[in-house]
């Protein structure tokens, strides 16, 4: 983000409340992640990881069936009703900041923004679930002119409503096995440029700061 805002953008950060580690309010309040969430979330995972194995090992077989390989796509979202839950909500959101971008850029209130942001020319961008949510968003919302998912594989309804903006899905080479070509279903329907990049060497978490600040991630 201050690599981005370095060459002139404006960067907005988007936290969800209860779902991120923790999100701090103007007041000092705070909303710290709710346990209750998580513990169901890994629950639901647990219970689909097979589904996610199984879909997975198709791109170890160079003439894997295209169809087979979309059908135990969905069927792995489909088994994640929680998850697919929070995508909604972080979809709502991060549309809802935009609204407010909106409403700041036209000068609706007083802010250091009124009259310089150029909403013509929004990209979204996120890691992991984020990553999701990007995809998501741009789906739905056409003021979304570009997206990119970090790391993360695609919920939501992109098979059947699929971005017309450029998108790019950036992946890691290790997550579990691999983490390559996890979001082919999605990428092969995207209707504009569509771009694929892998990080050979990387692992999930080397998309995120993380490892400034913990000697066990390079």
């Amino acid at each position: 983000m201050e690599e981005l805002a370095s060459n002139g953008y404006f960067v907005f950060s988007v936290a969800h409340p209860y779902e991120a580690i923790a999100t701090v309010y103007p007041d000092g309040r705070v909303a710290p992640v709710s346990r209750e969430r998580l513990r169901a979330v890994e629950a639901e995972d647990r219970a689909a990881s097979t589904l996610y194995q199984q879909y997975m090992r198709t791109f170890e077989q160079p003439l894997a069936n295209t169809a087979e390989r979309e059908t135990l796509f969905r069927r792995y979202l489909e088994a994640a009703p929680i998850l697919d839950e929070s995508l909604r909500n972080w979809t709502a959101d991060t549309r809802f900041v935009l609204d407010e971008l909106e409403r700041m850029s036209r000068g609706e209130r007083q802010n250091h923004f009124a009259r310089k942001l150029d909403m013509e020319r929004v990209g979204i961008f996120g890691m992991s679930f984020g990553g999701a949510t990007a995809g998501q968003v741009c789906a739905v919302d056409r003021r979304c002119k570009a997206g990119l998912n970090i790391d993360g594989l695609q919920r939501g309804d992109l098979l059947d409503n699929p971005p017309t903006q450029p998108f790019m899905f950036m992946s890691s080479e290790f997550y579990f096995d691999s983490n390559r070509g996890v979001n082919a279903p999605v990428y092969d329907r995207v209707r504009n440029d569509a771009y694929e990049v892998m990080v050979k060497g990387s692992a999930h978490l080397n998309y995120t700061d993380f490892y400034l600040i913990s000697p066990l991630l390079r």
